[in-house]
């Protein structure tokens, strides 16, 4: 390996990041298992749930990595299906926190024997992508869902919106709790031959599913080897973690930018309690601390 950064640590979730056939595609790929375990514990959710929003979580925090310092990304899906939406929030530090509207969904393929049916829980709808680059205004694209089965929408959102053409790829395995979860993205870099597109697209036409891929103790270095016959350069080395950076101060500050009406209804509680959707922790505000933001509002006038 050439030129890899690393930062150990056993609780997040490896990435490489790697060239293939001569500089032709750049590959991110990821075991997310570690990161898809803690989300899906937080949340509480069950079979297929777990595997949609452990499916965007790892596009999400796949992408997040392709940011630059400080930058972020949010990554939704809104549908009509049963678990109605799902958020991913990633940044270039590798930090990834979500949430899911319904963390209860457990439909299977019919026609395919304990196959989560991640598509019919998700249902029609949308997936919107918004990348803060921290100018006047955020880039903001939406597209319909062309299958909700994630990997494929993110595949044409690359092509649409982001006009590059790419490969994704995420699963999710789930017995009683999460077995392995992870996935890619494969990018077409400039001046890329046709055939070797070809070549490509045929190698993953026949490689095995990611999470039996993983289930049968492949690397992630074996597997690029696999898709690219062992023409590869990996570059870096990095991890991806479930990570939710709120705080106290800050929900304290979202409350200041509540309207007076609003902060003076919460006031007439002994306690105002605020949960944070993304990791569920609980903050509690009391009265009189209320009453000071209303206060210094009033002031500020």
């Amino acid at each position: 390996m050439e030129n890899i950064k690393e930062n150990n640590n056993n609780n997040k979730s490896e990435v490489l990041i790697a060239t293939l056939y001569d500089d032709s595609f750049r590959i991110y790929i990821a075991n997310t298992t570690n990161l898809v375990l803690k989300a899906t514990k937080i949340h509480k959710t069950i079979k297929t749930s777990s595997a949609a929003l452990g499916r965007l979580l790892t596009v999400t925090g796949l992408m997040g990595l392709m940011l630059k310092q400080d930058e972020i990304i949010n990554c939704k899906i809104n549908g009509d299906g049963e678990i109605k939406y799902i958020l991913g929030v990633a940044d270039a530090n590798g930090n990834v926190k979500g949430e899911i509207s319904n963390p209860n969904s457990y439909i299977v393929c019919k026609d395919k024997l304990n196959k989560l049916n991640v598509s019919e829980a998700i249902g029609n709808g949308t997936l919107t992508v918004i990348k803060d680059f921290h100018l006047k205004e955020p880039f903001i694209s939406s597209i319909p869902l062309i299958s909700g089965e994630i990997a494929e929408d993110f595949a044409e959102y690359f092509l649409t919106s982001e006009q590059v053409p790419s490969s994704v790829s995420t699963g999710v395995l789930v017995s009683k709790k999460v077995i392995n979860a992870g996935g890619f993205i494969i990018q077409v870099l400039p001046n890329c031959d046709n055939v070797l597109i070809d070549v490509i697209e045929n190698k993953l036409k026949s490689l095995k599913p990611f999470t039996t891929l993983l289930s049968e103790n492949f690397s992630l270095e074996d597997i690029i080897a696999a898709i690219s016959d062992n023409n590869y350069k990996i570059y870096e080395k990095r991890y991806l973690q479930y990570h939710c950076d709120c705080s106290k101060t800050r929900f304290k500050k979202i409350l200041g930018r509540l309207d007076v009406n609003s902060l003076k209804e919460l006031s007439l509680d002994e306690v105002t309690e605020i949960n944070c959707h993304f990791c569920q922790k609980k903050y509690k505000f009391s009265r009189d601390t209320i009453l000071k933001i209303i206060s210094d509002k009033e002031i500020k006038k």
